[in-house]
C-alpha cells in the first residue's frame, strides 16, 4: 500500500476511535458547500478541509471519486453530483448551498484551430460565471423573501 494511503488510513482509524469514545472535537455544522472538481487534486484537498471545518460537501464532477471515508471521519455528509461542467452546470440546485467553490478546470493546450478550446472555455469560464450568477441570484432571492 502506498505510504500516503497507509498514513491516511491510520489517521482515519485513529479518528474513528476518538469519535467512538466521544473524544472527537467535531465542530458545529457550518452548512453545505458545493465544490466543483472536489473529488481529486486541489478540489479534493479543499473538500477535506471544508469537512474538517464542519461543512457537508456536495462535489461535482464527471467521475465519482471517494470522499466517503473522509465524510465518515468528520461526521459529515458527502454527496456526489455527476455533471460535465462543459455543458451541464445549469441544472444545479443552489437553495441549500451555503458556500460555492468553483475549482474545476481543464487545460489541454488547445490552439485556435482545435475545437477543444470550446470545452476549455465551457469549464473554465462559462461554468464559473454561470454557477456563480445562479448561486448569487438564489441567495439574493432568499434574502428578499426573509426581509419581506
Amino acid at each position: 500500500m502506498h505510504y500516503r494511503k497507509l498514513k491516511e488510513k491510520q489517521e482515519y482509524d485513529d479518528n474513528l476511535e476518538k469519535l467512538k469514545k466521544g473524544r472527537w472535537d467535531a465542530r458545529e455544522n457550518m452548512g453545505k458547500a458545493l465544490v466543483t472538481g472536489g473529488g481529486s487534486g486541489i478540489g479534493r484537498e479543499i473538500s477535506v478541509r471544508l469537512l474538517r471545518a464542519g461543512y457537508e460537501i456536495v462535489y461535482v464532477g464527471r467521475k465519482e471519486r471517494g470522499l466517503k471515508y473522509e465524510g465518515e471521519m468528520y461526521g459529515r455528509k458527502v454527496t456526489f453530483l455527476k455533471k460535465d461542467l462543459k455543458r451541464e452546470w445549469d441544472g444545479v440546485d443552489f437553495r441549500d448551498i451555503d458556500l460555492l467553490v468553483c475549482n474545476a478546470g481543464v487545460g489541454g493546450g488547445a490552439t485556435l484551430l482545435d475545437t477543444e478550446w470550446e470545452d476549455e472555455i465551457g469549464v473554465n469560464l462559462r461554468s464559473v460565471v454561470g454557477m456563480t450568477k445562479r448561486f448569487l441570484e438564489c441567495k439574493n432571492s432568499e434574502e428578499d423573501r426573509s426581509a419581506g
